[in-house]
């Protein structure tokens, strides 16, 4: 305290009344979170066994950081892929449901777990060139970017194909789209159903495959 006192006099007023101190820098691997101080009341030397338990102090709070920083990023890398999955979900899902006389429509969707990959489920509603109602609904086995990518061809091509022809002739044609697009060993199942509501005198008329 007497060689403080004369280099920094102005330290006298800090609060400070340590007169040994014991500086160890906090390392995980390579990463450097910082340095810690040890400070007593006392002068005092430190021997080979006092610097060893400050150094296992260290390391236990190095521990600590570097586990509270891997915790942070990992909540952040998972909001982050929780977003972008929400988002592709909600692309692969159809425009508002059309309005068709007789018919009141109305539709859920709701993963059957929480997650961050997206699932292959898909369903779309719209009025083919005839006039007639078209109901879709599908499922790509499988999860994630894969099974998104063909959600989404499917689905698309379904409506295009659908609006001109018969629903058996419309998933026969998406039948032989996926075959020929397929890669070896590409073993994923789409199964998917269409029901074409058409009016008649009496009522609606409807035709599934």
């Amino acid at each position: 305290r007497d060689a403080q006192h004369e280099r920094f006099p102005d330290l006298d007023d800090s609060g400070v009344r340590q007169q040994a101190w014991a500086n160890v820098l906090l390392t995980s691997g390579s990463r450097v979170h910082g340095l810690v101080s040890f400070g007593w009341a006392d002068p005092r030397d430190f021997d080979v066994a006092d610097v060893a338990l400050l150094q296992a102090l260290a390391d236990h709070l190095a521990a600590a950081v570097e586990r509270a920083r891997l915790t942070a990023a990992n909540t952040e890398l998972l909001s982050e892929r929780t977003r972008v999955a929400e988002t592709l979900q909600r692309s692969l899902l159809p425009a508002p449901l059309p309005e068709w006389p007789g018919v009141v429509m109305a539709a859920g969707y709701e993963p059957a777990d929480v997650g961050t990959e997206v699932c292959g489920d898909f369903y779309d509603v719209f009025v083919a060139t005839d006039g007639s109602l078209i109901v879709v609904i599908g499922d790509v086995a499988g999860r994630g970017v894969e099974a998104a990518g063909l959600t989404g061809m499917a689905r698309h091509t379904l409506r295009a194909l659908a609006s001109d022809m018969s629903p058996e002739e419309a998933l026969l044609r998406l039948n032989t789209q996926l075959v020929d697009r397929s890669r070896s060993g590409d073993q994923r199942l789409l199964t998917a159903a269409i029901v074409r509501l058409f009016q008649e005198d009496r009522g609606a008329c409807a035709e599934i495959a």
